[in-house]
């Protein structure tokens, strides 16, 4: 209680009235006496200085109260700065957490929205290039069939004009075997005409010895 500076206070107000009420007692008592001093001035002085500390004394609990009232207002204060801050890291924690949340809600739908981008796209790709075979495969097949169609046609024409060189000879042979110098003119002409054709047809047909090569490398 000594280091209280509230008790201090009443402790030297106390004592100075103690003090006042001591002379103010014995000087009444000497006055009874004469003015002379006695033991009685003194006791009584003494009564009264002891009842102004017996005053101080019944403030003690008073001041106890007080400051364990204090002491318990303080403890309260701090306990609800504590509650407060908890709360504010509470609350931080929160928006924590929140911010997390939609961090990691952000991210899978932008994964999902690449992946199914991805997705479309490379189902695309596989579409136009499905495509583009079929077209290659197609245009590759119109040129075999093409292919083969000229060389179906080289084939016959060549076959025709083999046809034609042995229709052409067996004409000649025909002609230069069966007549004897009386045959008209016009027969004349005739068959020297198919003898011409045949001579003509089978010095083309010397002169493109190739085209049978020329039709085979085709086929390959």
């Amino acid at each position: 209680m000594n280091a209280d500076p509230l008790y201090q206070q009443y402790k030297d107000s106390y004592m100075r009235q103690g003090n006042l009420a001591m002379r103010d007692t014995m000087g009444n008592a000497s006055a009874l006496t004469g003015g002379y001093g006695s033991t009685y001035a003194q006791t009584a002085g003494s009564q009264a200085y002891d009842q102004y500390l017996g005053k101080l004394n019944d403030k003690i609990p008073e001041l106890y109260q007080l400051a364990y009232g204090m002491y318990q207002d303080e403890g309260q204060n701090m306990y609800n700065q504590l509650n407060a801050l908890q709360g504010l890291d509470s609350t931080e924690y929160g928006r924590y957490r929140d911010s997390m949340s939609d961090y990691y809600t952000d991210r899978d739908y932008y994964y999902n929205k690449a992946n199914n981008q991805y997705n479309q796209e490379y189902g695309e790709y596989l579409n136009n290039a499905g495509f583009w075979d079929s077209d290659r495969n197609f245009d590759y097949q119109k040129q075999m069939d093409a292919q083969a169609q000229a060389n179906w046609q080289a084939e016959f024409d060549y076959q025709k004009q083999m046809d034609a060189a042995q229709l052409a000879l067996q004409r000649a042979k025909a002609a230069s075997g069966g007549g004897s110098g009386t045959k008209s003119s016009k027969n004349g002409t005739n068959d020297q005409y198919s003898v011409n054709q045949a001579v003509s047809i089978l010095n083309e047909i010397r002169q493109s010895e190739g085209l049978q090569a020329a039709v085979s490398e085709a086929i390959i």
